[in-house]
């Protein structure tokens, strides 16, 4: 007989905040500007920039321009 481990949702919940911070520092640690990056996850420029924030990501800044 199998058995079977269920995350309980605080497991479930912190493993996602987890995986969601991966992403964005490895957006960060790759060079990728912030808008692309946005772009990419499927989320607002002031959501992905509210979110750096909350969790003190560095974000070197490469290039600015306008927003397209």
């Amino acid at each position: 007989m199998t058995k079977y481990h269920f995350e309980s949702w605080y497991e479930l919940r912190e493993r996602q905040k987890q995986e969601r911070l991966d992403q964005v520092q490895a957006f960060a640690s790759s060079g990728s500007t912030q808008t692309k990056a946005a772009r990419e996850l499927g989320v607002s420029l002031q959501t992905l920039n509210r979110f750096i924030q909350l969790n003190s990501i560095r974000w070197l800044v490469k290039e600015q321009g306008k927003r397209s």
